[in-house]
């Protein structure tokens, strides 16, 4: 009877040790006041946050891709973004971060070469989500802004941050290429950003 109870309680703290976290166990990253009235973006703040802020680095939640000319670029999310809610999201938040892996620049991304630049979100006087890239650098020749974006539902709520390079629209019909179509340029950032949603530039 010993035997018995003693190798139910040996199981009993296996099966325990092997039950998977619940989501939400990270902290939430900070939120910025970094946009003025007039939708200027605070880059000096923006590159402050993002050089102290973690990244999941584990492939899988980030994503390593060819993107234009044969630039290699990774991407990874912000730990914990995906729990905030579109209310926090829209006091601006760096939801990750794109690394250059390669010797030449991709102006659309913000990305100098060999360099780092950091995903920010937050809602414009508008009222609407938009992007900026903001390059960490000190020339701000790569920074792009107020960038248009969506923000997509999941089919169910996200339990971790995840970031993808997704494949953008493609050449329909009229361009001449068919149903199948072909990419009309190289891949778009993507991150789980808020439990219910993902974000998404428009371009």
């Amino acid at each position: 009877m010993f035997r018995i109870a003693l190798t139910m309680t040996i199981a009993s703290a296996v099966v325990a040790g092997c039950k998977a976290p619940a989501p939400g166990g990270e902290p939430l990253p900070k939120g910025l006041a970094a946009v003025a009235a007039d939708g200027t973006v605070d880059r000096e703040q923006v590159r402050e946050a993002g050089r102290t802020q973690s990244y999941d680095e584990n492939p899988g939640a980030s994503d390593e891709d060819m993107l234009d000319s044969g630039v290699v670029a990774v991407i990874e999310p912000q730990v914990g973004v995906y729990q905030l809610d579109t209310l926090q999201l829209a006091k601006g938040y760096v939801i990750g971060r794109f690394r250059n892996k390669s010797q030449t620049g991709i102006k659309r991304l913000g990305l100098a070469p060999g360099g780092t630049t950091y995903w920010f979100v937050y809602k414009g006087s508008d009222g609407r989500f938009v992007s900026s890239y903001i390059s960490d650098s000190d020339s701000t020749g790569y920074d792009r802004t107020n960038i248009p974006m969506v923000i997509h539902k999941p089919s169910r709520p996200w339990r971790q941050s995840v970031a993808q390079w997704q494949l953008p629209g493609v050449i329909g019909e009229k361009q001449g290429m068919g149903a199948l179509g072909v990419a009309a340029e190289g891949g778009q950032p993507w991150i789980s950003c808020v439990m219910t949603g993902c974000c998404k530039p428009l371009n």
